[in-house]
């Protein structure tokens, strides 16, 4: 049985990747590089406790971390604030984002197809036309294309960082001890982020890669390991979720007759 390796936290409950990869016959694996703490949670409580709807046009999330930040700054606030919060207009990217918007009440939800903030920053371009500032609710580590592009086009855009990533201090003797590990029959190695990749980068070599095929989440990742770490990859997932990749990795296998 092929193992697939992602590099990222299994989920709590049900994980999507576990679930659809072993449905094909994978046996998976998960080792998470970073680990997450909240931060500025004070600032982000001040803005939502001043009616965020009337200073901002919109909320935009990115990533899981920085809505499990806002659900924790949403605790105790007042059911009529909660409910005019949560009929705010969002832009996010990907169906797991998406996912959790939805379970904390929010409804007007656009941008969930753009798969990535290049996409997204083309949709909030052609579709918001208000003139107050829109929230970019974000982790200390990001590429700055919506920083960028967004007001290019005049759209005011604030941010307030909510997180930080940091390497996890066991990620190097796992990843070691599974990579070097004959009988586990890897073949897949899923990257999930550029700072991520980094932190990998630290621990093996690009030979000791080549015996593996490279997987990441989005172009972005598959860009800077190609351009900062000559790594060369076999699948690179269209969206950010785990149906994508692994249709991917079933058409390239297929192609290969590996599958």
């Amino acid at each position: 049985m092929k193992t697939v390796l992602f590099l990222r936290k299994r989920a709590s409950s049900e994980d999507n990747y576990e679930k659809l990869f072993k449905n094909k016959g994978f046996n998976t694996l998960f080792i998470p590089i970073l680990t997450c703490s909240y931060i500025n949670q004070k600032c982000l409580r001040n803005i939502l406790e001043k009616s965020p709807y009337i200073m901002y046009s919109g909320l935009i999330f990115t990533s899981r971390n920085a809505i499990v930040s806002f659900k924790e700054s949403l605790i105790g606030i007042d059911k009529q604030e909660y409910e005019k919060i949560s009929n705010m207009r969002v832009y996010t990217v990907g169906s797991a984002c998406y996912k959790e918007l939805i379970s904390l009440g929010f409804s007007n939800i656009y941008g969930k197809e753009s798969g990535n903030a290049e996409n997204l920053s083309k949709f909030i371009i052609s579709y918001h036309k208000k003139e107050e500032p829109i929230l970019f609710i974000t982790g200390e580590r990001r590429i700055g294309i919506l920083e960028k592009k967004l007001p290019l086009s005049g759209i005011n855009l604030k941010e307030i960082v909510v997180y930080k990533m940091e390497e996890r201090i066991e990620f190097e003797k796992e990843f070691n001890k599974v990579i070097y590990d004959e009988e586990l029959n890897l073949e897949w190695i899923v990257f999930f982020s550029p700072y991520g990749s980094d932190i990998v980068m630290k621990y093996v070599k690009n030979e000791d890669l080549l015996k593996f095929k490279i997987a990441t989440i989005g172009s972005t990742t598959w860009r800077h390991l190609n351009d900062k770490w000559n790594i060369k990859t076999s699948v690179v997932s269209e969206y950010p979720e785990a149906g994508s990749l692994l249709e991917g990795i079933l058409d390239y296998e297929k192609e290969k007759n590996e599958y």
